[in-house]
């Protein structure tokens, strides 16, 4: 398993923006991809604005497919 646990955090004038695109993006990992496991976004119970990013891959090869996927790419941009 190749995991990955990432804290963002965001400014309060796109915390909502940026919620929404990440759970689009976090649903469209689980749903497409075979080797994406999990994918959970989580607001930080002590900090609104912090987002955590919780990602479970087959393998590092399975990460690696998921940074080429359009959900991937189009919230990178």
């Amino acid at each position: 398993m190749y995991i990955i646990v990432a804290p963002v955090q965001i400014k309060e004038a796109f915390k909502d923006q940026y919620i929404k695109g990440m759970l689009e993006n976090a649903q469209g990992s689980v749903n497409d991809e075979p080797g994406c496991l999990r994918f959970d976004v989580v607001q930080d119970a002590n900090d609104e604005n912090r987002i955590w990013l919780y990602e479970v891959y087959k393998d590092e090869a399975a990460f690696q497919a998921h940074t080429q996927t359009p959900h991937f790419i189009k919230f990178r941009t």
